[in-house]
């Protein structure tokens, strides 16, 4: 034997070795492969899946489990309101006195109490700790959400968010699992005859939930036929249609007290020019019933009706001492009682609207505030009266007042730019430029420009410090100039134009040592604030009050909301 040969063989078995080695390593990886490979057919623990305990259900808000459980009873779930209201819709209000579920709509108010059924079985549950709970099936008669219930474990499948729906068949038995990997659990299969909601796409992996009301997770290779379309949801709120005037408003107030005004209006209104709206202060809440004194006449609604000028009669709370704003306005029975009034009056005397006037309003009234607004909006919106409501400039301290939502149910919004400096604070201006400017940009972030009414003073102040003793006095715009000529006559007297104030600054000293100061109002003032606002394109200009403006302010207003707002 050649050594060649010998060598040859004597490596033969080293070679048969690494090729037995080679074929189990190829063997053992195609084995994994295929074992990685092989779709897992263990099932998922559904109790785990969705744990629940008795008397609740499991909450898949949008295709991913909540931490949140709803109450579950006769096979119906239950929300806590307090959620309802911060996630699902602020309409929903809860009256704790009555102990009525309020909801309102653009064109109906729906009340709810503990006994209340729907399909035999209640709207409504109270926990031993107080809390309320409302049917979500209800909840969904009044707001754009997808309630599916499911037992064995008891779950409901929630969907708030809309534009946009996916769904996908199968050709094939298709199986859901636990996570986007073949190997983990399948929660539930999908036969060719089913359809699935596709929550969410991936590159490998798709979101989806079933009919049998699972979520989880199934290969895009598993789907067929998807089919986007668009999707408004299941309900669609009724409009907050508007009523409004035909162009750009010009309001003014006119205060009265123990009469009507009539007697003085054709005299107040002889020089009045563009004005389309009065807001007489007829209507004072006498009580927390939510009753009113009214001063109304139709003798003056048919004055300025024959002068092409509508009627927004006012309502207050300022007038009448003691009144307690939260039971006022917190009790559903309350609030009903104030409107129903207040359609009465609108009936009896022909009015064109309303405009509110709550002022000095605790923050715990806030809620009962603006509920008080949505209703009285329905209320208007039905006969067609104009509903605006009164606003100080926004600050943190008058939040409560909810203006963004002023802005969705009232046909206007009025801001009211004056009292910078009132009566009690500080010597300074009524309403300088920066101020009226800010109070009107702060409001337009909640409230669109075609709603916002931008008020302005038709006085100011006379201030006068007397050895640190401040006191003030209002002056009309029609009294100022006679105020200057006095104020002239004392020692020390100057006035300046204050540019950045839009207003002239007068100061003087009288001779028994009284400091006086005056931030002027005028026509001057008035041309300023407006040339301030004109960017903004508001719905129009107000004035307070009534007898204070000077006969150019008429003009200047009127030229402005024909020409200038814009």
């Amino acid at each position: 034997m050649s050594s060649a040969n010998a060598k040859r063989n004597k490596n033969l078995p080293v070679l048969i070795v690494a090729v037995l080695i080679l074929i189990v390593l190829v063997t053992g990886i195609i084995y994994e492969l295929i074992h990685q490979n092989t779709p897992s057919q263990e099932r998922a623990d559904i109790g785990k899946l969705y744990p629940v305990e008795e008397g609740t259900a499991a909450i898949i808000s949008n295709g991913v489990l909540s931490e949140s459980r709803a109450l579950w009873s006769s096979q119906r779930a239950y929300l806590a309101l307090s959620i309802v209201q911060n996630e699902l819709n602020s309409r929903f209000y809860w009256d704790e006195t009555e102990q009525i579920l309020v909801v309102t709509t653009a064109n109906e108010v729906a009340t709810a109490g503990l006994e209340t059924m729907m399909e035999e079985a209640p709207v409504l549950l109270r926990q031993e700790d107080g809390t309320v709970y409302v049917a979500l099936d209800y909840v969904a008669q009044y707001t754009n959400i997808q309630v599916d219930t499911y037992t064995n474990p008891n779950r409901v499948f929630l969907r708030t968010q809309w534009g946009e729906t996916t769904t996908a068949g199968v050709e094939e038995e298709g199986q859901v699992r636990t996570e986007q990997d073949v190997k983990s659990p399948v929660i539930t299969d999908v036969s060719p005859d089913d359809r699935v909601t596709v929550l969410e796409q991936g590159e490998d992996w798709s979101t989806v939930y079933t009919r049998d009301g699972f979520v989880g997770y199934m290969q895009n290779s598993q789907l067929t036929g998807l089919e986007t379309v668009e999707d408004p949801g299941p309900y669609q709120a009724p409009e907050y249609t508007r009523t409004t005037l035909d162009g750009k408003v010009f309001l003014v107030w006119h205060q009265v007290f123990e009469e009507s005004g009539v007697d003085s209006l054709n005299s107040l209104l002889e020089n009045a020019q563009g004005l389309n709206v009065l807001a007489p202060t007829w209507f004072s809440i006498q009580d927390e019933e939510g009753n009113l004194e009214s001063r109304a006449s139709h003798e003056y609604v048919e004055i300025a009706h024959s002068r092409g000028i509508q009627v927004w009669a006012l309502v207050e709370n300022i007038n009448i001492e003691g009144v307690n704003a939260v039971e006022l306005l917190s009790v559903t029975s309350h609030r009903t009682n104030l409107i129903n009034g207040l359609m009465a009056q609108a009936e009896e005397y022909g009015l064109d609207g309303i405009n509110v006037d709550l002022e000095e309003l605790p923050a715990e009234a806030g809620e009962g505030y603006i509920q008080l607004i949505r209703e009285l909006s329905v209320a208007c919106r039905q006969r067609g009266l104009i509903l605006s409501v009164d606003n100080y400039v926004p600050s943190a301290w008058t939040e409560h007042y909810h203006r963004a939502e002023q802005g969705v149910v009232a046909d206007y919004v009025v801001v009211m730019a004056y009292d910078e400096h009132y009566n009690g604070s500080e010597p300074g201006s009524t309403s300088s430029l920066e101020f009226v400017r800010q109070g009107v940009e702060d409001t337009l972030q909640e409230v669109p420009a075609e709603k916002v009414i931008c008020a302005l003073p038709f006085y100011t102040r006379l201030w006068e410090d007397n050895s640190g003793v401040v006191t003030s006095s209002t002056v009309g715009m029609n009294e100022v100039q006679g105020v200057l000529d006095q104020l002239s006559q004392y020692d020390n007297f100057s006035q300046e134009w204050m540019a950045e104030l839009g207003q002239t600054f007068a100061q003087a000293d009288r001779s028994s040592g009284v400091s006086c100061q005056l931030w002027v109002e005028d026509e001057a003032s008035m041309e300023a604030k407006l040339n301030a606002v004109a960017p903004y394109n508001l719905a129009g200009i107000g004035g307070w009050k009534l007898g204070m403006e000077t006969d150019g302010v008429w003009a200047l207003i009127a030229d402005f909301l024909q020409n200038g707002n814009q």
